[in-house]
């Protein structure tokens, strides 16, 4: 009996995540184009978590408000299920800033079931409103896992997204449709 007793707590450490590990989180895309009034998605994506599974996540997202607007935050379920009461999510927008939020109220085991490497924490949906390139930046954040142990985050990488001036493309088009007419006459008085 008493081997046992030794060897339960040697298991257990072998069995807790790490919070050593660097972790990496990421908007994806990292780049993309869009039509001014088009909507967009970009995903925050946590990865190398190294077995980790995130209990929690606090992150600051900065954008640029001349150049496109907030629409909405759609958080995963990486958490816990939201609809059963599992994860507390919040987001606070603010002018050209967002707080993203989660804790998860799930036992470690099952909440490292949910969760993959990456894994996708939240969705957020923006609308192109002037011409230019959208910086956004991931200004801050704080990451834990199951046990509530933060983990190390080595890197953060931010997006950019290009609305490009609605009068290029006629530019480009307008020539091309302007020898299409002339040939199209051409061709009926023929």
């Amino acid at each position: 009996m008493r081997p046992l007793a030794l060897l339960l707590p040697c298991l257990l450490a072998l069995a807790l995540p790490r919070a050593t590990q660097a972790v990496s989180i990421a908007l994806d895309p990292p780049s993309q184009a869009v039509d001014r009034g088009d909507t967009f998605t970009l995903t925050l994506p946590a990865s190398a978590l190294a077995g980790a599974a995130i209990g929690a996540f606090d992150v600051d997202v900065s954008f640029d408000a001349a150049h496109v607007a907030f629409v909405g935050a759609a958080f995963s379920n990486a958490l816990g299920d939201l609809a059963l009461g599992d994860a507390l999510p919040d987001v606070v927008p603010g002018a050209g800033t967002l707080n993203l939020a989660s804790v998860s109220l799930l036992d470690p085991i099952t909440l490292a079931a949910l969760q993959g490497d990456p894994v996708a924490l939240v969705t957020l949906t923006f609308q192109a409103t002037a011409a230019g390139a959208a910086a956004f930046g991931l200004d801050s954040a704080l990451l834990s896992d199951a046990f509530a142990v933060a983990l190390v985050l080595e890197s953060k990488t931010g997006a950019t997204v290009d609305v490009p001036e609605p009068g290029a493309a006629l530019l480009v088009l307008g020539p091309l449709l302007a020898l299409a007419t002339g040939a199209a006459l051409r061709r009926g008085r023929a």
